[in-house]
């Protein structure tokens, strides 16, 4: 009960490219996509646009998805965030090569969800909400099934570790499946 939020230390990209976190997202994926979501938070929510434009223009944000809420917190984070990707996707051609099956862009919506969840922390830290930050921990294994034609599998764990006190510790884990 003591923190609003458990969230992992936020990441600097600029050790990799001097990219900023909307640069580096048009680079990597359909930039249209993220100015439709800003679109969006311009429209339905005013009061992150602020945040938006900051958090996007800066090298820094809270990857991978990870993070523990107070249940109220987390409701929002989820009622905003849906909103937001419910509103875009009628406005995305599904059926363009670019988002078929097997192809990289198809988690378009992880992707912008990541972004997203970032622009929301940073809103939330801004309006004065508690937060500890976690340290993220990532595991990366080969492994290769034979019943999948030989198509390489790899899997990652990503775990947070933070006691919380000398007899309760809490672990975040996150599978992911990608081809190589």
């Amino acid at each position: 009960n003591e923190y609003d939020m458990l969230i992992p230390y936020v990441e600097d990209f600029s050790y990799n490219s001097n990219l900023s976190i909307s640069s580096h997202y048009a680079k990597d994926h359909i930039k249209e996509h993220l100015k439709l979501a800003l679109d969006v938070i311009e429209r339905d929510y005013p009061e992150y646009l602020e945040t938006a434009l900051s958090t996007l223009s800066s090298t820094t944000n809270f990857f991978t998805n990870m993070f523990i809420m107070k249940k109220e917190l987390f409701d929002e984070c989820c009622e905003w965030l849906f909103r937001i990707l419910f509103a875009i996707e009628p406005k995305i051609n599904l059926y363009s090569k670019d988002l078929s099956p097997y192809n990289y862009q198809m988690r378009w919506a992880g992707f912008l969800g990541e972004r997203l969840v970032g622009v929301f922390i940073n809103q939330k830290i801004k309006e004065g909400k508690s937060y500890i930050n976690c340290p993220k921990v990532f595991i990366d294994t080969p492994y290769v099934d034979n019943n999948v034609d030989n198509f390489g599998l790899k899997y990652s764990v990503s775990v947070i570790y933070r006691p919380l006190t000398l007899n309760m510790r809490f672990f975040i884990l996150q599978l992911q499946l990608d081809s190589f």
